[in-house]
């Protein structure tokens, strides 16, 4: 005799006991139907199959697959249209996924498991554990771990029959937003001269291109044209559609200098002792900290930061928008990437506003980097009160206005001039 019973997100589970010989123990049975229709269709070619002493096998109802072996083939079919690096990451996502549903009780987990409620509570379960320091991962890196998910699920639905269908929405929490800040000129070079071994070197790109870390890490020698002062970003090494089709962009003559001095062999622009090729988060996070510059600016992403500081840096000197997005590689807004001709935009003139290691924008085209200002609105009033803050008293030594002396200058191997302020201004305004 067959049994079904009813779970959540509207499948059933139907178990049996398969005929056996006299005197032999009766195997037990069960299977997942992922809707109410399956699963009587399932019932009744079980009872028939014990009805003439049979044990039932799969036939006309669809044998249940294995949700690994779905996972196999969805990243198989994404090597025509996502990178290496991205079907890695959607493999390491989806392994946690896997993993989370034998600790749910699904030693192999099948594809009828795969239904709504499950999804939050691996959600709930990524809040618990994960992360770098053995806490939570955050709400941002737990909805990418939804949506990743959410497509494989997509595409297992369209490919497999009487799958659940997936939900069209999940309502997730929203990390809470934050005020965008970018590293200055200044600070980006401190970072630089605080960077050891190969690390300074990645940060050097990314500080004069704007190019993403590991769009770095894969630049080749062969990409660099010295004589022409340009830089070919290949298509496979976009992100977005846009960067896909590649690009050939202008780039400093400070960089190709720095570039010029450095001697390691083989075709990659930047050396790394590591196997894959990866830049960690917590390797320029430790040049951040080591050059005192503040956590507000690159604590989230400490690689991602140079990018952030390229393109405000350059703007606040006033470069041409559309030039500036065209070398970072982004698409150009509205109806402006059908119109506009990227060879026409003055890129070089862009690039040209990028200063030296260890050198000051011109004074007429950005701020001073030594003072940030702040505004504060107390809602009462109509004056500003401006209020001067010293983190540390002046030295008697004019050649050390920070009082930290020459000799952390020479242990760090910052010149002067990459010293930042710590003097700042802050601006109450009153309504």
């Amino acid at each position: 005799m067959a049994h079904k019973s009813k779970l959540g997100g509207g499948r059933y589970k139907v178990r049996w006991r398969d005929p056996a010989p006299k005197g032999q123990k009766q195997r037990e049975r069960s299977r997942i139907a992922p809707n109410r229709k399956t699963a009587e269709q399932l019932l009744r070619q079980v009872e028939e199959a014990i009805a003439r002493g049979e044990a039932w096998e799969a036939e006309g109802v669809r044998a249940e697959q294995s949700l690994r072996q779905l996972a196999r083939d969805w990243l198989q079919e994404l090597t025509v249209s996502k990178a290496l690096s991205t079907r890695k990451n959607y493999a390491e996502k989806l392994d946690g996924f896997l993993d989370f549903l034998v600790q749910e009780g699904w030693p192999e987990p099948q594809a009828a498991v795969l239904h709504r409620k499950l999804l939050h509570r691996f959600h709930e379960h990524l809040g618990t554990c994960g992360g770098r320091k053995g806490d939570g991962r955050s709400i941002s890196t737990r909805n990418k771990h939804i949506q990743i998910v959410q497509a494989f699920w997509k595409w297992a639905y369209a490919t497999t029959p009487d799958l659940v269908a997936p939900p069209q929405v999940i309502d997730l929490p929203h990390a809470p937003s934050q005020c965008t800040e970018a590293p200055s000129w200044a600070e980006m070079d401190a970072c630089i001269a605080a960077a050891r071994r190969w690390i300074r070197q990645v940060a050097i790109v990314m500080r004069f291109t704007g190019l993403r870390v590991q769009q770095v890490m894969a630049l080749k020698k062969a990409d660099i044209n010295s004589e022409r002062a340009t830089l070919r970003v290949r298509g496979e090494l976009g992100k977005s559609r846009s960067e896909k089709t590649g690009r050939l962009v202008p780039v400093s003559r400070h960089l190709l200098d720095e570039i010029s001095t450095w001697t390691h062999s083989g075709p990659w622009l930047v050396p790394c002792p590591r196997k894959q090729r990866l830049a960690r988060s917590r390797d320029m996070a430790r040049a951040w900290r080591r050059a005192g510059v503040r956590g507000a600016i690159w604590e989230d992403r400490p690689n991602h930061c140079f990018r952030r500081g390229f393109i405000s840096e350059l703007r606040r000197a006033g470069a041409d928008a559309d030039a500036v997005e065209h070398l970072v590689g982004h698409k150009l807004s509205g109806e402006k990437a059908a119109y506009i001709d990227p060879s026409f935009l003055p890129l070089k003139e862009a690039v040209e506003k990028i200063p030296p290691l260890g050198g000051q924008p011109d004074s007429d085209d950005t701020r001073d980097h030594s003072q940030r200002t702040a505004t504060l609105d107390t809602g009462a009033g109509g004056h500003e009160s401006p209020v001067r803050l010293r983190a540390q008293g002046k030295s008697k030594n004019s050649s050390d206005p920070n009082g930290l002396g020459g000799g952390w200058r020479k242990r760090m191997g910052i010149c002067p001039r990459l010293l930042i302020s710590s003097t700042y201004s802050l601006s109450v305004r009153n309504h």
